[in-house]
């Protein structure tokens, strides 16, 4: 039976009000001595921004005296507390953002290494002649900052760090570039350079220029950083390269052709003149594989640093070469390859501009495709079995590449070639070293032929 005193208004109040206080305080009230949360209970505040890396431009006469601005993308970052203890490790975005949670009032670091290994998106990275990857380390971040801090490497001492970045730039598009082409990941590409590096030894070799390397365990591209001076400065009219995008991406497609395909070319010189015919397809693939990366028919290499620099011998459109008096024509140029290169693949989805009109389109991975029919140890490839393959794979016509060798340039190729070549490279003597051997023989005996039977 209730208590009929639970009923009485005399008292109903009363015991509603003691009923209201159990339970606030059994359920916690607001305490002021909880103002500092506990350690189980601390505030976190979001910190945010992007990264950005300045350099210099490639232009008609040189390097720009201009600085730019770009975002250091898909490069793996930490950042770690004042005192030294890790927060968090990830990779930039496509525009240089970076994301992390901080407790309230701590400090950091924001550390950015020239390296895209595990972004999942390319798979590159830079380092000094000591094979150490390059840190950028950011100025202190207080709490008193905003949450959005953005970075930026700066340009000074000739782009000592900053060029470091570039590189990593023009490699994650090529690298990028690539894999979204044949769904298959390169192995990891290490790239050398140093402010002050030309005419020293690094990894065994001397950098006497930039160039690719497969000799080594891990494939190598070594650019060149200018020459140290006596007093430790850098020559500003010496050979640098870590702003010529155009001469990054080069390299890079010499690699790129190495993994993917063949490259027949056992290397050497090449200004122009005649190359034996693996090296002249290794050139001309190099340059337009660059071109088709950094969507522009335009290579331009330049020397020295600001405000000393210089246009470099290269300054030429693979559109249509036609300011190089001295190049070669035929399938030992290097120019004609890359030349015939863009004009297939120029007016595709990829690059719809055709300035000169030649009809053809044929997208980068297509082309691509084409080029990895050729096979390790039993190819020979240059200028005519990729054509050969484009015929045989139905892409293009007899017709359409015998107008393509016409025009707009006369290249001086004669097609079907007069010359059954080359054959499948199955007998363990035959090297592509042998093979170019044979075909220059085979060439000068023609060249004779063609010549005796003008005589009659």
């Amino acid at each position: 039976m209730i208590p009929y005193i639970l009923f009485d208004s005399k008292y109903f109040l009363s015991i509603c009000f003691i009923i209201f206080v159990c339970l606030f305080v059994s359920c916690g009230g607001d305490d002021d001595s909880n103002d500092e949360p506990g350690p189980a209970n601390h505030y976190v505040y979001p910190l945010s921004g992007s990264v950005f890396y300045e350099e210099y431009i490639p232009t008609d006469t040189g390097l720009s005296n201009e600085i730019y601005t770009k975002p250091v993308r898909y490069a793996n970052y930490e950042i770690v507390s004042e005192n030294g203890s890790l927060i968090k490790i990830g990779s930039l975005d496509e525009d240089g953002g970076y994301y992390a949670e901080r407790q309230k009032g701590e400090s950091v670091y924001l550390n950015i290494y020239s390296d895209t290994r595990f972004s999942g998106i390319a798979n590159a990275y830079v380092v000094d002649s000591n094979d150490d990857v390059y840190i950028y380390t950011s100025p202190l971040i207080t709490p008193d900052q905003n949450i959005n801090t953005d970075i930026t490497i700066s340009i000074e001492n000739h782009g000592e760090k900053s060029g470091a970045y570039n590189i990593l730039d023009v490699a994650l598009i090529c690298s990028k570039k690539m894999i979204e082409s044949t769904k298959i990941t390169h192995p990891k590409l290490r790239i050398t350079w140093e402010l002050g590096n030309l005419n020293k030894m690094v990894f065994g070799k001397i950098v006497s220029s930039s160039f690719y390397s497969r000799s080594e365990t891990i494939p190598t591209i070594y650019l060149a950083g200018g020459q140290e001076t006596y007093d430790k400065s850098i020559d500003l009219e010496s050979e640098t390269a870590h702003f010529d995008d155009m001469v990054i991406a080069h390299e890079i497609g010499h690699f790129m052709l190495d993994h993917y395909s063949v490259d027949a070319s056992q290397g050497g010189g090449h200004n122009g003149n005649n190359l034996y015919p693996s090296l002249s397809l290794s050139e001309g693939f190099a340059t337009w594989f660059a071109a088709v990366c950094l969507k522009n028919p335009n290579y331009l290499s330049t020397v020295g640093l600001p405000p000393k620099q210089q246009l470099n011998f290269s300054n030429y459109n693979i559109e249509n070469i036609d300011n190089i008096s001295y190049r070669c024509f035929g399938i030992q140029s290097e120019f004609t390859v890359s030349e015939i290169l863009w004009d297939i693949y120029d007016g595709s989805e990829d690059y719809s501009i055709d300035s000169d009109n030649d009809g053809i389109q044929i997208n980068f991975d297509d082309m691509m495709h084409i080029f990895q029919l050729f096979r390790k140890q039993k190819d020979y490839p240059f200028l005519i079995t990729f054509l050969d393959r484009l015929k045989d794979s139905d892409l293009l016509n007899e017709l359409e590449i015998s107008n393509l060798l016409l025009s707009p340039t006369d290249h001086n190729i004669e097609y079907p070639y007069p010359v059954v070549w080359p054959f499948q490279m199955g007998a363990s003597r035959l090297t592509p070293r042998s093979c170019t051997l044979i075909f220059s023989l085979i060439q000068i005996c023609y060249g004779r032929l063609v010549l005796l039977h003008s005589m009659y």
